[in-house]
C-alpha cells in the first residue's frame, strides 16, 4: 500500500485548485457590476474545489475521501459551466482562457487521485 499524503498542501490537485480559485478571482474582477451574483457563485464553486480536496484528505476512510473528491469534481464542473456562461455573455478573455486551462489540469489531477485511491481501496 502506498504512503498516504498527510498534508493536503502536498497534493498537486489541491495546489492546482488553489491556482484555479485565484484565477477565478481575476475573472470575477473583470466582470461588470451587473454580474455580481455570477461572480459570487463562481468564487464559491472554485473555493469548494480546494476545500473538498483538503477535507477529504483529513477523513479517516478512503470511502469518505472519495465522496469528498466527488464533491470537488462536481464543484469543478460548476466552475467550468460558469466560465462557459461568461464566454457566451462577455467573450473569452485571457483570464478566462487561463481559468479554463486550470479547470482541465485540475480535472486530470483529481481523476488521477481518485483512481489512485480506488486502486488502494481495492487492494485492501
Amino acid at each position: 500500500m502506498g504512503a498516504r499524503i498527510n498534508d493536503y498542501r502536498e497534493l498537486l490537485a489541491w495546489q492546482q485548485a488553489i491556482e484555479l480559485a485565484l484565477k477565478c478571482e481575476v475573472v470575477c474582477g473583470q466582470l461588470p457590476r451587473s454580474a455580481f451574483d455570477l461572480a459570487c457563485q463562481l468564487k464559491r464553486a472554485a473555493q469548494s474545489v480546494y476545500s473538498n480536496i483538503a477535507e477529504g484528505n483529513g477523513r479517516p476512510s478512503i470511502a469518505d475521501y472519495l465522496r469528498l473528491l466527488g464533491y470537488a469534481k462536481g464543484s469543478l464542473n460548476e466552475v467550468g459551466s460558469n466560465l462557459a456562461f461568461i464566454v457566451k455573455r462577455d467573450g473569452r478573455t485571457t483570464a478566462v482562457r487561463e481559468a479554463e486551462a486550470l479547470v482541465r489540469i485540475t480535472d486530470k489531477l483529481l481523476n488521477a487521485l481518485i483512481r489512485s485511491l480506488r486502486d488502494r481501496r481495492d487492494r485492501e
